[in-house]
């Protein structure tokens, strides 16, 4: 049995309640605040890794910003990605995920209600009016979150290449980049591991436009990757030694 499927048995008695907190927010996010919203979805996060056997380590969160928009930009292992993300920033997270991440009712309602947006990667028109509404999103003070590599990576703590095109958002609105490193992600949902599970986020230092105002896309892109790459390089180094 996988361990989400776990996580609901152990508690099936409190999930309609939640359900029904989520629904509400859900279906009128205009009577509740960004501080409202997010409280159920920390409820579930927290149910989600006692009940697994999950911890999180994270790391700098001090350069998360505490204003105007910007982009999260992670490398992808698995189902816990964006939940682990959402979960563990206290800022408000929409981020972009593939269609097939919305196929668990549970983890259905933990992205509505953070108004993630599904993206069809085998549908180009519908994935560039994704990136759009990141766009707008992020103009509008918002904060959301991009996977580029495109999909869940299947080969562990192993990094794909970025895709240009979703760092179209951060250069069209010349927001702050934030890349984010992770290790171990992939484990909670996407293997049959038992036991307790480890998973570590690393923030990573924010790239202003300031900074990347010259660069053409294509160095934008190498400059975050490599940077996420080493840092996955250091934490799995330090987690050797453990």
């Amino acid at each position: 049995m996988k361990r989400i499927e776990k996580i609901i048995l152990k508690n099936f008695w409190r999930i309609p309640g939640l359900l029904g907190k989520l629904n509400r927010r859900i279906r009128h996010p205009e009577n509740y605040t960004d501080g409202e919203r997010m409280e159920p979805i920390r409820v579930l996060y927290d149910i989600i890794k006692k009940s697994g056997d999950i911890s999180v380590e994270i790391s700098g969160k001090e350069h998360i910003l505490s204003e105007g928009g910007f982009i999260l930009y992670s490398n992808h292992q698995g189902l816990f990605d964006a939940v682990a993300i959402a979960g563990e920033i206290h800022t408000p997270v929409s981020p972009v995920i593939n269609m097939e991440g919305m196929s668990d009712p549970l983890l259905k309602k933990f992205f509505a209600c953070t108004d993630a947006l599904p993206v069809d990667r085998k549908d180009f028109r519908q994935s560039f009016q994704v990136l759009d509404e990141v766009k707008r999103r992020v103009e509008k003070g918002k904060v959301c979150l991009i996977f580029p590599e495109g999909k869940r990576n299947t080969q562990g703590n192993f990094l794909m290449e970025f895709q240009a095109e979703s760092f179209d958002p951060a250069v069209e609105t010349r927001c702050p980049i934030i890349p984010v490193a992770l290790v171990d992600s992939f484990k909670p949902f996407d293997t049959d591991a038992e036991g307790h599970i480890t998973v570590y986020i690393h923030i990573l230092k924010p790239l202003l436009w300031i900074e990347y105002a010259r660069m053409t896309t294509a160095e934008i892109v190498q400059t975050v990757q490599e940077r996420i790459r080493k840092e996955m390089a250091s934490i799995l180094m330090k987690v050797r030694w453990l």
